[in-house]
């Protein structure tokens, strides 16, 4: 489960300085990143600590965890994939 957090973490992290250093910070995914980045940051401070960074990962752990046995499976993701914005 950490595993998979950690690299989710690293996957999202990643794309957001991928798009921010190559000049697509107006691109609709530079927007995205942008939007998450605010979103993590609760506080306001312009950091993401890391309670609020893992804070956001539980939520959406929760989400996709459709049927609450606090395990991700593969009716889960699919059920999850129904109701999700950026998978239409």
């Amino acid at each position: 489960m950490k595993v998979l957090v950690i690299l989710a973490s690293f996957l999202f992290l990643g794309a957001c300085a991928h798009h921010g250093h190559h000049g697509h910070h107006k691109s609709k995914c530079g927007s995205k990143c942008s939007k998450k980045w605010e979103k993590m940051d609760t506080n306001k401070d312009g950091k993401v600590s890391k309670d609020e960074f893992m804070s956001g990962k539980q939520e959406k752990f929760a989400k996709m965890d459709v049927n609450k046995d606090g395990f991700i499976t593969k009716e889960d993701r699919e059920a999850a994939k129904k109701d999700c914005k950026s998978c239409k």
